[in-house]
């Protein structure tokens, strides 16, 4: 099994991978709306047509967006973690060098 961050980096990936091709879906159902309008037919397919091509891109761009900030947040606790522990080590370095000292706060 892969670690979570490789699958979220992956899935932000694919995601990437796709949107050219939705964003493309968009342009042609654009496309057939512009010329169905022009030409005076029933705009009602195309209409949804294009409003479907655009919940695909708006959910695609969710996605990479979710997963990027899922990654963001897994960096910051892990900087996080690592601030603690250095902070945690600084704390009894400190101690024992008061100690060393027989100082006491």
């Amino acid at each position: 099994m892969q670690p979570k961050g490789v699958i979220l980096t992956q899935a932000v990936a694919a995601a990437e991978k796709r949107l050219p091709a939705a964003l493309e879906g968009v342009a042609a159902a654009q496309a057939a709306l512009d010329s169905a309008l022009i030409n005076g037919a029933d705009t009602r397919p195309t209409r949804t047509a294009l409003a479907e091509a655009q919940k695909v891109v708006a959910g695609l761009r969710t996605q990479i967006e979710t997963r990027q900030a899922q990654i963001a947040q897994r960096q910051r606790d892990r900087i996080d973690a690592a601030a603690a522990g250095l902070i945690a080590a600084a704390a009894a370095k400190n101690q024992a060098l008061l100690a060393a000292f027989n100082f006491q706060l």
